[in-house]
């Protein structure tokens, strides 16, 4: 659903913040995001790194803002709730200019969201060889993850086994 709403009190508050900040992000809307995230320690975003310039990020505005400068995008494909007060794991797929000028028209990440009613506390996001683009990813980007000191030192096996 694409809402930026949330009911903090909802048995479902954690699916509700993982949508509205989908959405927020999508609709390029700073002030909910910030609601949303208000204070973070950490945004780990591997995906992110081409495009980023880093992985780690301690401000949702900054590492939203660098995104939208390549027209970065993303689905929500699936939540798997932890509760209303623990938070969720996501999956969503990522579409930007970058990734598309380099043949990987999406990626799926995989993201853990510590949350808790409709604040999230810290988003790390992951991209797996398994899913979609993650071979092409690795494959594409292997240099550049070491350049960001992203404990990486060759392309996952599950991708030189096809």
């Amino acid at each position: 659903m694409s809402t930026t709403e949330c009911d903090p009190g909802a048995d479902d508050a954690d699916v509700q913040v993982v949508q509205a900040f989908v959405t927020a992000y999508n609709h390029r809307d700073l002030q909910r995001l910030s609601e949303l995230v208000p204070e973070t320690d950490e945004i780990w975003d591997i995906g992110g790194g081409p495009h980023l310039g880093t992985h780690l990020w301690t401000d949702v505005v900054a590492w939203a803002e660098r995104g939208w400068e390549v027209d970065d995008r993303l689905q929500l494909v699936r939540v798997i709730r932890y509760g209303p007060q623990s938070g969720s794991d996501i999956t969503v797929r990522r579409t930007n200019a970058v990734l598309t000028a380099d043949g990987i028209p999406e990626l799926t990440l995989l993201i853990k969201i510590p949350s808790s009613g409709c604040t999230i506390e810290r988003l790390i996001a992951s991209v797996s060889a398994d899913e979609t683009g993650g071979c092409i990813f690795y494959e594409t980007y292997l240099d550049k993850l070491q350049a960001l000191d992203i404990n990486m030192d060759e392309v996952p096996a599950t991708c030189s086994a096809e």
